[in-house]
């Protein structure tokens, strides 16, 4: 419904969330603070701040507005890094996709550490996105305010070997989004056919970190996907418990 950032923060409110991850488009800079005073004004939270980065820091005119942002409002996040990289990539040889990578999100660490803030890389398409190629990134960046924000919505690919991705990104996760692991247009928690064994397999192998819930179908209404991932997760809490329940 293209919400301001007041009718937003209210949508929000009213489905009891009370923490934010805040992205925006280039035309929505300019409204940051807007975004943020609105979600302060009832009792929201932002912990976490999209931020995509190239391998060409003169294409990344958005970082000074972000962390110009970040600094005014003195805050501490999480900033979701995905990498907006060139079409061809896929076809580059590993280790020069590693090294350029690792040298841009080197970067972005060093600024944001000097905020109190930390990135969380954000599996969005390509190579950048597979478990594998963040791991090695986190490895060999070396930062310690780097790790790993891992979304379902781009994860359907994984499923089959979802459980040993878990094992190599566990001790770097920061934080999970969940939406439906499944190909084509995009849908709400629970209406995926691997959303709850994914989920399941997290929590059994010790993640415990925050739990996200994502809206990326713009032919959709907002408040409904939200609404109806609010129930998916619901069903997800009722299926432990039935297991857990002594027969």
């Amino acid at each position: 419904m293209r919400r301001d950032p007041e009718a937003r923060a209210e949508m929000l409110h009213r489905r009891g969330l009370r923490r934010i991850a805040i992205e925006w488009r280039y035309a929505q800079l300019g409204t940051l603070d807007q975004e943020l005073s609105a979600s302060i004004a009832r009792g929201i939270v932002a912990t976490a701040l999209w931020v995509p980065i190239s391998l060409v820091p003169l294409n990344d005119v958005h970082l000074d507005i972000l962390f110009g942002f970040i600094e005014r409002n003195e805050l501490r996040l999480a900033l979701w890094t995905t990498l907006m990289h060139p079409h061809d990539i896929d076809e580059w040889v590993e280790s020069k996709k590693l090294d350029l990578t690792c040298e841009a999100v080197s970067r972005l660490a060093d600024r944001a550490s000097k905020l109190g803030c930390s990135v969380a890389l954000y599996n969005h398409d390509g190579w950048f996105a597979q478990p594998s190629s963040l791991c090695k990134i986190v490895a060999t960046a070396r930062r310690p305010n780097v790790g790993i924000v891992y979304n379902f919505h781009h994860a359907h690919a994984d499923a089959p070997e979802f459980r040993s991705h878990v094992v190599s990104m566990l001790s770097s996760l920061k934080a999970v989004n969940l939406g439906a692991a499944k190909a084509g247009a995009p849908a709400a928690f629970g209406e995926g056919e691997h959303d709850f064994a994914m989920l399941s397999t997290l929590l059994e192998m010790g993640y415990c970190g925050p739990l996200g819930l994502t809206c990326y179908d713009a032919k959709a209404d907002a408040a409904d996907t939200l609404t109806r991932s609010l129930a998916g997760l619901a069903n997800f809490r009722r299926s432990l418990e039935k297991r857990q329940t002594p027969s």
